[in-house]
């Protein structure tokens, strides 16, 4: 959901194996999260990581 409904908030571009993303966006329950991204050269996503974000008081 947080790729899909989500935006790209910064990108990492100092990696010799490529472009890496950090897309934010809801989870299904509705918290903020973010996902490290990267798009292979056959053409899928992969998956790095994914973190919920701390919420702000």
């Amino acid at each position: 959901m947080a790729i899909a409904h989500g935006r790209i908030r910064r990108k990492f571009t100092r990696d010799s194996r490529g472009m890496r993303y950090e897309v934010v966006g809801p989870a299904t329950d509705e918290r903020e999260i973010a996902i490290i991204c990267r798009i292979k050269s056959t053409g899928r996503l992969l998956l790095i990581t994914t973190y919920a974000l701390e919420e702000t008081k």
